[in-house]
């Protein structure tokens, strides 16, 4: 029987050594449940619901913990995005949350880091939101955080060179940085660099269930690469993690219609009420009427993509020569409606998607894609 001297002197080793529960430690907290997108077992609300009571709770322990109030605007605007709070209050909550990390750290990053934030997502202001992220570097060059959030706004304005540097950049301030290697995997799928991307995406991988969105975009290139039955299996186990999220439901259905597993797809994609990829599927098993029921629904419509949606429908009926038609008139409505990045995402779209497979080497088709501007990479693994 252990003495009473042992016993105090492990509850002694254990208090040491447990973390500080300080503002600091919550705002640490709350930042982690935004990242990782987590919903906290025994909580009500969203993984941005956690995040923001987080925060709150640091600010409750230390009224003057500036970063706290900065990193607040973040789940707040998630919130709003979820439907859990209307935008308005979501604003007026981050505004007044940034003028107080104003008063209290006008310098520190996470406070610059918030001031882009607001003017790219309530003032629509991006081009000042891309003026005080160059900022932040200036005043934190080895700031991982800075480089990274100054790489995403590059990705999102699809300057991928400037993106990549940033995420690079990230990576070496961090080199633990889970989502730098993120950004460094996405930067790079939008490259073409699937071989990269891969690398990146799996370089942060934990034994754990957090990694639902490396292992979407692993299923996703392995399905671009044309790993049909590596995909499944990425994706059938995120399913397994994550059996409530749609985004992990259609990559694993997108994973079994292009392995054959046309029912299984087909019921997944029911689930998640994809109306366009449940046309494709019922091709794809013969269904041709459900098929060209979903076409008919479609033709009201003369947008780019909803062309490109019909043929994509038309391609898994096996009606060639009609997907074709229905992918220049995708080609004339992006000509006439769209600017030239919105036209080489669509080049690209069709150039690598696997359900266009049946058709990408159609002479048809690559002209096409040729009239996009999208160059095809031929280093992409595949």
């Amino acid at each position: 029987m252990r003495s009473a001297a042992f016993v105090f002197t492990m509850m002694l080793f254990v208090l040491c050594c447990a973390p500080t529960r300080d503002a600091a430690y919550f705002t640490q907290l709350g930042i982690d449940k935004m990242r990782t997108k987590l919903e906290a077992p025994g909580t009500e609300g969203s993984y941005a619901t956690d995040a923001a009571n987080c925060l709150e709770k640091a600010i409750a322990l230390d009224s003057t913990h500036g970063p706290a109030y900065a990193y607040l605007m973040f789940p707040y605007y998630t919130q709003s995005e979820l439907g859990e709070i209307d935008r308005g209050t979501a604003m007026a909550k981050s505004r007044l949350a940034f003028a107080r990390a104003q008063e209290l750290a006008p310098d520190h990053p996470a406070t610059i880091i918030a001031a882009a934030f607001i003017k790219k997502n309530y003032d629509d202001d991006p081009a000042a939101a891309m003026t005080l992220l160059q900022r932040a570097i200036e005043l934190y060059p080895d700031n991982s955080e800075t480089h990274r959030e100054l790489g995403w706004s590059y990705l999102i304005e699809a300057k991928l060179d400037l993106a990549l540097e940033q995420a690079e950049l990230a990576i070496k301030a961090d080199p633990d940085s889970k989502q730098a290697c993120f950004l460094l995997g996405l930067v790079h799928q939008q490259l073409d660099n699937y071989e990269q991307a891969l690398a990146a995406f799996r370089e942060k991988l934990s034994e754990d269930t957090n990694n639902m969105y490396e292992r979407i975009h692993i299923a996703y290139i392995n399905l671009l690469i044309g790993h049909f039955d590596q995909a499944e299996e990425v994706a059938r186990q995120n399913l397994k993690d994550h059996p409530n999220d749609a985004q992990v439901k259609d990559r694993l259905a997108y994973a079994l219609a292009l392995n054959g597993k046309y029912d299984e797809a087909l019921a997944l994609y029911t689930e998640t009420n994809q109306r366009i990829a449940i046309s494709w599927v019922n091709g794809l098993l013969g269904n041709e009427e459900k098929a060209h029921q979903g076409i008919i629904e479609l033709q009201q419509s003369e947008e780019s993509r909803t062309c490109g949606a019909i043929g994509a429908i038309y391609t898994g009926l096996g009606e060639f020569d009609k997907a074709i038609e229905a992918f220049e008139k995708a080609l004339k409505s992006a000509q006439e409606h769209s600017n030239e990045r919105d036209l080489h995402d669509i080049g690209r779209w069709l150039a690598t998607e696997p359900w266009f497979r049946p058709v990408q080497e159609d002479p048809r088709m690559q002209a096409i894609i040729a009239q996009t501007g999208y160059q095809v990479n031929s280093n992409d693994g595949r």
